[in-house]
């Protein structure tokens, strides 16, 4: 039988099941065991593709390996005449030499969605009239620069409460919508309808106003989304999880591994289920139980290296009056223990393997 095809950084142990895809013979990736390096991260790296814009680089420090997404854009808080191209950076997303491939490619991906919301909670911008200075401000009210600390604070204070008891018109929230700015869009309140109980259905139009920097709002005309109550905040916080949404949609369809966008709704769910049925229980279908022994401890071993280290300290304290964690310390003692006696009983292989 033709050796299966592995990409860098895996490796077979024993006789490992395999399936035939496309008339080639595969081992399916949870019967692998991985030994990823930068350069083996950076050999996957370079056959996932996004957006230009956001550049996926892979670092390593003394912590070990690390996946790092970029943003090219502009300063969303400067004026328009002030923008100019550049490039920040997102934060370190760590990479475990044992990591399965399949799993660092699921981490570009949350990587890449987790900075495009960052960046789309910075576009959408809200004017507020300021009471104290008798003019209107710009602000990004849905950004993640909030200071939470001094938030929780201000929270203590019932003026920060908003007053969900009275409903609004239609014509009331739409003339608050006119005072959102987003990307190179204005929004419209074009259809709003009362459902059974206390649940609105809302409908909102997307109107194009300036240039466009996000592309999923070019072919996208309306949003649709319900709220509990009728007035501008349930709206808002609505409307933002709407533009996340369509965000992560964007990504899901347009991220590609080897040209497939793996993530895309355009495969059929059930066949992507038949898939997985035919490969995961393949090593019960083997007559020996040899490699079944061998994969069963590689798992438990990997599953060894991702349980904390448990110290004296406040949070550990408070995490043991709850009874599943108590459990759990019980678990960690004896997965320790169990690791020692096998490390124990590999003692002449170990011997022998150097003598």
């Amino acid at each position: 039988m033709k050796k299966p095809t592995l990409l860098q950084g895996e490796y077979t142990f024993g006789t490992p099941p395999t399936t035939q895809l496309n008339g080639e013979h595969c081992v399916p990736q949870h019967y692998l065991q991985y030994q990823h390096t930068l350069e083996t991260v950076e050999s996957l790296i370079l056959q996932l593709h996004f957006d230009k814009h956001f550049p996926i680089f892979a670092a390593q420090d003394d912590s070990g390996i690390y996946i790092q997404i970029g943003i090219i854009g502009v300063d969303n808080y400067l004026p328009k005449e002030q923008q100019q191209a550049k490039i920040v950076y997102g934060r370190k997303w760590r990479v475990e030499p044992n990591l399965p491939t399949s799993e660092i490619i699921q981490t570009v991906l949350l990587a890449l969605k987790t900075a495009r919301e960052h960046e789309i909670r910075e576009l959408f911008k809200l004017k507020n009239q300021c009471t104290d200075e008798q003019k209107t401000r710009v602000t990004t009210p849905f950004n993640n620069h909030h200071d939470l600390p001094l938030l929780v604070k201000s929270y203590s204070s019932e003026s920060m409460l908003y007053d969900h008891s009275n409903e609004q018109s239609w014509h009331d929230i739409q003339q608050q919508l006119e005072q959102v700015q987003y990307d190179g869009v204005e929004f419209y309140l074009h259809h709003c309808q009362r459902l059974s109980g206390e649940t609105y259905l809302v409908e909102i139009e997307i109107l194009k106003v300036a240039d466009i920097s996000l592309p999923e709002l070019n072919d996208k005309q309306f949003l649709a989304f319900t709220v509990e109550q009728l007035n501008f905040n349930q709206v808002l916080f609505e409307l933002m999880a709407q533009l996340v949404n369509l965000s992560n949609r964007y990504v899901e369809e347009n991220f590609t591994f080897q040209d497939i966008p793996r993530f895309s709704r355009q495969y059929d769910i059930s066949a992507i289920a038949d898939l997985s049925i035919a490969t995961r229980q393949l090593h019960k279908n083997m007559d020996s139980g040899e490699f079944n022994d061998m994969w069963l401890q590689s798992n438990y071993e990997t599953d060894l290296t991702r349980v904390p280290s448990i110290r004296k300290s406040p949070l550990n304290e408070k995490l043991m009056e709850h009874h599943w964690c108590s459990a759990l310390l019980i678990s960690i003692l004896t997965s320790g223990l169990k690791l020692i006696c096998f490390l124990i009983s590999r003692v002449p292989t170990l011997l022998g393997f150097f003598f």
